[in-house]
This record gives C-alpha cells, sequence and structure tokens, in this order.
C-alpha cells in the first residue's frame, strides 16, 4: 500500500532538509512525496532538487505563489497512493511513522485516521503532547455522539495529524479553498460531513512546529479575523449538521478569537497607535454585528 505525502514549501530552508530526512528516512519505503514550491524566492528550489536527484520517489513541481491550497489542490491532482498524510515543511516525523501507519490502514481501511502528535515551540523550546486516549473504530453515529470529547482530546482542524483515504476523498470531491487562513478546518469540517468510519489511534507519529519567526500564523493581518469568523461559521454548521447544541460552544470560540487578535494587535510594536485604533475599531464593528457587544 503506497502512502502519498502532500508538502508545500515557501521560503524554509532553515527547516526543509530536517524535514525531508525524516520522510525519506522511514522504514516503510512504499511511498511517494509530492512537493509544491509555491514560488519560494531562498534556496528551497535548490534544497529539493539535491534531494530529487537522489530519491526518485519525490515528485517535484515548482509554481509562483499562489497559496497553499493552490498547492495542496494540484498535489491532490498528482497522488498515485491509497492514503494521503499532509506534512508542512518544517515539521518532522516521529521514527518509524509510516510502519505503525500503513499497519493501521491496511488492516481497518478507514476514510481518515487521526493519530497523536507533539508540538514544539521554536522560540521557548517547549513541549506539547496531544495524544488521543484510546485506539477505537468510529462509525458516522459514534464520532457524532463522542464529538465533544475526541475534539477534547484531538485536533480535528489541522491536517497533520491525519491521513485520508484518497478513494474518499475523490468520491466526495474534496477540495482546498482559497482562504489563507482555516482552509485546513474547512477541508476536514467538509469530509467530517461526508464520512463513513473514522479510525483514531493512540500513538504519536508527528512533531509540529509553532512560534516560528515569519510563520503566517505570528503575522498580523486584518484580513485574518474575517477568515477565523468564517471558520466558526462553518464549525457551527458542522455541529448543526451532527444535531449537536452549539451556542456555547460557538461564544466561547468567538471571544477565544477577538481576545487573540485584540493581543496580537496591541503586542505588535511595529505598528502606530493610529493603526492600532483602527484595528480595534474594526474588531468592536464585527463583534457588534455578530452580537457580542451591543
Amino acid at each position: 500500500m503506497k502512502i502519498s505525502v502532500i508538502m508545500p514549501v515557501y521560503n524554509v530552508e532553515s527547516y526543509l532538509r530536517q524535514s525531508l530526512e525524516s520522510i525519506l528516512s522511514q522504514t516503510y519505503t512504499d511511498i511517494e512525496l509530492i512537493i509544491i514550491n509555491d514560488g519560494s524566492d531562498d534556496n528551497s528550489d535548490k534544497i529539493i532538487k539535491s534531494y530529487q536527484q537522489k530519491d526518485q520517489r519525490i515528485k517535484y513541481l515548482y509554481q509562483r505563489n499562489q497559496g497553499v491550497s493552490a498547492a495542496r489542490n494540484l498535489a491532490l491532482s498528482m497522488v498515485s497512493g491509497q492514503y494521503v498524510f499532509f506534512m508542512d515543511a518544517d515539521d518532522v516525523l516521529e521514527e518509524n511513522s509510516f510502519q505503525r501507519l500503513a499497519l493501521h490502514l491496511r488492516c481497518d481501511a478507514p476514510d481518515i485516521l487521526f493519530f497523536g502528535y507533539i508540538m514544539d515551540s521554536l522560540k521557548t523550546g517547549k513541549k506539547i503532547e496531544k495524544v488521543p486516549s484510546r485506539t477505537c473504530d468510529l462509525t458516522r453515529n459514534e464520532f457524532i455522539l463522542n464529538f465533544d470529547k475526541i475534539e477534547s482530546e484531538v485536533d480535528i482542524n489541522s491536517l497533520w495529524n491525519k491521513a485520508y483515504s484518497i478513494t474518499f476523498l475523490k468520491k466526495i470531491n474534496a477540495k482546498f479553498s482559497k482562504m489563507t487562513i482555516g482552509e485546513d478546518a474547512l477541508f476536514n469540517y467538509y469530509c467530517f460531513k461526508n464520512f463513513k468510519v473514522i479510525k483514531i489511534i493512540k500513538e504519536v507519529y508527528y512533531h509540529y512546529s509553532f512560534e516560528r519567526s515569519g510563520s503566517a500564523m505570528n503575522t498580523f493581518n486584518s484580513r485574518r479575523l474575517l477568515q477565523k469568523l468564517e471558520v466558526v461559521k462553518e464549525y457551527d454548521n458542522l455541529r448543526t449538521s451532527f444535531h449537536i447544541k452549539s451556542k456555547c460552544k460557538i461564544q466561547e470560540k468567538l471571544i477565544g478569537i477577538f481576545f487573540g487578535e485584540i493581543k496580537s494587535i496591541m503586542q505588535n510594536k511595529e505598528i502606530s497607535l493610529q493603526t492600532k485604533d483602527q484595528f480595534l475599531r474594526q474588531i468592536k464593528y464585527q463583534m457588534k454585528k455578530i452580537g457580542l457587544l451591543t
């Protein structure tokens, strides 16, 4: 069984070699690595080509900068494996991850498989481990009944702690939206509305790097707020489709988003007080618009 690994790349030369090594050195060798260079202007292209010359399992394309969603959609059109695994170019895999992953996929053939991960702060060195409490197979009804518990244990929004059946993704015509924030969550919500069997395994396979300097998640962007609100709207739609009460959960998420944006603005030393005031007024307007303020 072949596992397809999709990796968008954009200006990550400092982390790319370590990430590629963690994939290509896996004991499970029946893989293909599809790399889409999304217009990098650093040495990423040179690094990728040096690995491609040594390993025929690498498929590589360079495109002008169109965003991570376009890169992933292009890569999805190129896969030849039975399952796909999405990886960020500044993250690494545990040893033997694919060997263990393939065993579960081959035996149970779920539409989606969840697994554990470790979050590594590149700023402080702090590590946060997120591991499901048990290994289990869940039908659609079982997933819905346990949705809140599952969400509290694993990240339902991210791509990198999951493997997806290619047959399943093609059947539902799953694609990534053009949003720059939350596109992974929207992809997952669409998949959750359509799957039949999900498997959760109590094992750690992935190391996710966060608090990286220059990361899109650490750079203030006024458009980010509207996109995050759109993600919450789709999350609410998902819960509604599952017939799960949502009001308190949605309000909690919205408050968290607004608080995070306010904190980001106030801590940003590169923008003027006048600009901060403008951004805060935009936030106030959006809070009133959705009823959090009167």
